[in-house]
């Protein structure tokens, strides 16, 4: 009984000693691994950097401008008939010259046989009435005939004569029809939807076949007042004022088009209830994000004049001491001091300080510190290997 007892009580201590040391060693390699991970170095952070540019401190004059095609074009059919072939497809772009589409040209092939025959026939005609008149000549200079059988066979002769050339234009006018059941793209540009189907009869009255409109350049217009005429005809006229006049559009998304406009013309009358006359640009437009008809932001500016560094303003930090940012240089940020002149546009205007084309941290920077070592992502070469 003593010896069962003493067995049960021995037991319970070895499983708390066992408790005891496993508990001191889970807390110590806890411990360990706490020390490890304080001892561990922070990763190295990534900022977003951007170059610092010169910009204008004109503001420019803004407009809103209609995009247009400087060609437009409604194709008609020039004869009757029924479609036969439509080659294009909506929406593509088309080359001068290309065909769209064909019509049934049976009948007028067979017109054009018949003015063939037609000019046959005259010819012959023409050649027995330049027999008869020679050998009615030749006879009434013997007195064998009398002068009004002269004078019919030389009236037959020119009637013989005009059928040929009667004869000679319908065949002419035939070959133009039979012409016209092809129907080619009179310009390069983007062809609309075909507003007609295979097997409908055309007529020259009834509506178009399809629109063409020329995509690049595009031109854009927009309505300026009498006195901002008078502005922008002196600048250009001005020889010793060489700051030239820049056109450029904010796309309807509201992002900045990155191909520049150049003046075309200004329209030959001002509107005499708004006082105001149109002034006509031009853009490339190779993507195609100019679309006609549609209406944009137009921004006028001068190219040179009073110019600064421009940089976000999410990359200025401000203190007790005043203005900095961060320059990136050797995946090292230094901390610079800059003076500014304001804000356009949410870039910050730096007038003393930087440089062109120092990289700025715009991103990440509210951890850094002078010296600190970094891993920088370029926005701009982002931008460029899209």
């Amino acid at each position: 009984m003593m010896n069962s007892k003493f067995i049960k009580f021995l037991s319970l201590v070895l499983f708390a000693v066992v408790i005891w040391y496993a508990s001191g060693y889970y807390f110590a390699s806890k411990m360990k691994s706490g020390h490890g991970m304080m001892g561990m170095q922070r990763p190295t952070p990534v900022v977003f950097v951007k170059s610092a540019q010169i910009g204008s401190l004109e503001t420019p004059d803004n407009f809103i401008g209609r995009v247009e095609a400087i060609n437009d074009v409604s194709i008609i059919p020039q004869i009757a008939g029924m479609i036969k072939k439509i080659y294009f497809k909506g929406g593509s772009i088309v080359e001068k010259g290309e065909l769209l589409i064909s019509i049934d040209d049976s009948e007028y092939k067979a017109t054009l046989d018949l003015r063939k025959a037609e000019l046959e026939k005259a010819k012959a005609n023409l050649k027995r009435a330049q027999k008869d008149f020679k050998r009615t000549k030749n006879l009434n200079r013997q007195k064998f005939v009398s002068d009004s059988v002269f004078d019919e066979a030389e009236s037959n002769l020119l009637q013989a004569k005009a059928s040929v050339k009667q004869a000679g234009a319908n065949l002419k006018l035939a070959e133009i029809d039979l012409n016209h059941t092809n129907v080619y793209s009179p310009i390069t540009g983007q062809i609309g939807a075909s507003l007609v189907k295979e097997g409908n009869y055309v007529t020259p009255s009834t509506q178009s076949l399809a629109r063409i409109v020329q995509i690049s350049p595009i031109r854009v217009s927009f309505s300026a007042t009498d006195k901002q005429y008078v502005k922008f005809t002196k600048r250009r006229a001005n020889s010793d004022d060489k700051k030239e006049v820049e056109f450029s559009v904010k796309l309807p998304d509201g992002e900045k088009y990155n191909h520049k406009g150049k003046f075309d013309f200004f329209n030959n009358v001002v509107d005499g209830d708004t006082s105001s006359i149109k002034v006509y640009t031009v853009y490339p437009n190779p993507d195609k994000l100019l679309i006609t008809g549609s209406y944009v932001e137009v921004l006028v500016s001068k190219t040179s004049g009073k110019e600064a560094i421009i940089i976000p303003q999410s990359a200025v930090m401000n203190d007790d001491h005043g203005s900095y940012v961060y320059v990136i240089k050797d995946e090292t940020a230094h901390q610079v001091r800059i003076e500014t002149n304001g804000v356009r546009n949410a870039n910050q205007i730096v007038t003393l300080g930087l440089t062109v084309d120092d990289k700025i941290a715009i991103e990440g920077i509210h951890a850094l510190k002078d010296g600190a070592k970094v891993k920088s992502i370029d926005v701009d070469v982002a931008a460029g290997d899209k």
